[in-house]
């Protein structure tokens, strides 16, 4: 993604770090002008959903993401649209991913390992039984610790919706 073409300036929002960079995708910290609090700005270059695919697959991760109203997962404020990019505007976890945390800290005393694990099958059984999505990326680096130290997942690009009648997904992935 071309960096030059995104401004300092989104919607009500100013651009403060990068702090993450995917395939199609960069992710900056963010600061709302207003409320002064920092968000986390997933930004998209229109230009890199060029098949059919691709563009089918981000409404679907859009469309799952509104959706969402869970304690350990991150939560989408706003969807800013502009010719050349889209803007998510999502909650702010402060402490990272659970990869360089356990990366930085090492091993994680029991205590804490089982709480991370029941705050992840909690966020994953409500994504099975009360929205019918498999996440099917589920990785370190798409676990967040927010500033409590609590989980948040993220990064449902490669989620799909299931029903109960036809619970496979055919596409591998994740």
């Amino acid at each position: 993604m071309e960096e030059s073409k995104i401004p300092d300036k989104i919607g009500n929002y100013l651009l403060k770090t990068k702090i993450g960079q995917g395939s199609y995708a960069t992710v900056w910290k963010a600061e709302n002008l207003y409320t002064k609090k920092s968000v986390a700005i997933k930004i998209v270059a229109n230009s890199s959903l060029d098949t059919e695919e691709s563009k089918n697959r981000f409404i679907r991760e859009i469309s799952i993401i509104k959706q969402m109203d869970h304690p350990f997962i991150s939560k989408l404020f706003e969807v800013i649209n502009t010719p050349d990019h889209t803007y998510l505007v999502m909650e702010y976890a402060e402490n990272g991913s659970i990869l360089t945390f356990i990366n930085s800290k090492g091993r994680l005393p029991e205590p804490q390992a089982r709480r991370y694990f029941s705050q992840l099958l909690s966020g994953i059984e409500y994504l099975h039984n009360e929205k019918h999505v498999a996440h099917r990326d589920l990785k370190a680096e798409n676990v967040l610790l927010d500033r409590n130290m609590n989980i948040r997942l993220i990064d449902f690009g490669l989620s799909n919706v299931f029903s109960y009648d036809k619970p496979e997904l055919r596409s591998s992935c994740g």
